[in-house]
C-alpha cells in the first residue's frame, strides 16, 4: 500500500510494545484496477504476528507486481526496522 493511500500511520508503526513469538507470513494474488481502468494481477503480502497469550495482530502488509525475492526482502526488512524487538531471530 503506498504511503500516499492510506495506512501511512500503520505502515510506520513500532512494533516493539509486545513480543511476537511467532510470525506466519502469507501471500495471496488479486486483481485489481489500476488508474487507468486496466485489471492486473497483483500480489498481496502478510506477516501476523501471535503473542504468547495467542493474541494475533498483523504486523505489516503490502502490495507488489510479484511475489519475488526482491519484494519479500523489502517488506522483511520493513518489518525489521520497524524495531521488531520481541523476535528471537
Amino acid at each position: 500500500m503506498p504511503a500516499g493511500r492510506g495506512g501511512g500511520a500503520f505502515r510506520t508503526r513500532r512494533l516493539d510494545h509486545t513480543e511476537f513469538p511467532y510470525v506466519y507470513l502469507d501471500a495471496t494474488y488479486l486483481h485489481v484496477r489500476s488508474e487507468h481502468g486496466m485489471v492486473t494481477s497483483k500480489a498481496v503480502v502478510v506477516a501476523t504476528g501471535v503473542t504468547r497469550q495467542g493474541r494475533r495482530e498483523i504486523l505489516g502488509l503490502d502490495v507488489g507486481d510479484s511475489e519475488d525475492e526482491v519484494f519479500w526482502r523489502g517488506f522483511l526488512t520493513g518489518l525489521r526496522s520497524a524495531a521488531w524487538a520481541g523476535s528471537s531471530s
